[in-house]
């Protein structure tokens, strides 16, 4: 459902398909839910152009909180390569330059 919403809002704003392809859709996949959308009767098709029925905005009007993202943890990927262990409270860190990909030589 959630992927369906996600569709019907980048008809709405006349957004990309990238989100769809982040979800791990591949364009058949996402051709064969517009046609599934067109079908229900949520996205008309006009030759080239395609919207919004009248029972598409009311569905996702009503569902559009679903689409934001709640857990915030999902918000920032976690940086696994730049990890290190736990130190004793009592330890100094010191770490090299080239220790880290965030950090940039100095000129």
């Amino acid at each position: 459902m959630k992927i369906n919403l996600q569709l019907l809002d980048i008809v709405d704003r006349d957004g990309n398909i990238r989100k769809l392809k982040q979800n791990g859709l591949s364009y058949r996949e996402i051709g064969e839910l517009i046609e599934k959308n067109i079908t229900e009767g949520n996205l008309d098709e006009d030759s080239e152009l395609i919207s919004l029925t009248p029972k598409g905005k009311g569905f996702l009007e009503t569902n559009r909180h679903l689409l934001k993202e709640i857990d915030k943890s999902k918000w920032i990927e976690l940086d696994y390569k730049n990890k290190f262990e736990k130190i004793d409270p009592n330890d100094v860190f010191l770490p090299s330059r080239k220790g880290f990909s965030f950090q940039k030589e100095l000129l």
